[in-house]
């Protein structure tokens, strides 16, 4: 049986090719043994913003700057950093592995490279 993938992002912008601060992703069987894999990222943002030109909003920021400092170290503390490209492979390979297309057509781009997969069916 093929296992679902959920995914959660936060980031500094509402539009498609925005930052991403954290990303949090688990494999999981829906109908048996629960949480097969976890992954959670912190892309770093000067990779997002530099190479990728990535877009950072000032009403977001605000909201931000509102929350919680645990939040906020959570969300954008130098700790466990990772490299935004190597975040996304792994996010990919996730999705590769139970055979799903990535849901954000923006990150895919950033590899130059077309959707390939389609989701498989339950035999």
């Amino acid at each position: 049986m093929a296992n679902d993938v959920m995914i959660d992002m936060e980031t500094l912008d509402t539009s498609p090719n925005c930052v991403i601060l954290t990303i949090g992703a688990v494999r999981f069987d829906p109908k048996g043994s629960g949480v097969v894999e976890r992954l959670e990222l912190r892309p770093t943002i000067e990779e997002q913003t530099e190479i990728y030109n990535r877009s950072i909003n000032e009403d977001t920021l605000r909201w931000w700057s509102e929350q919680s400092p645990e939040a906020l170290e959570e969300a954008m503390g130098e700790e466990d950093k990772t490299l935004y490209t190597l975040g996304m492979r792994r996010v990919i390979d996730m999705l590769r592995e139970e055979n799903h297309k990535p849901l954000s057509e923006n990150d895919y781009r950033d590899f130059k490279r077309p959707f390939e997969v389609e989701r498989k069916t339950d035999e």
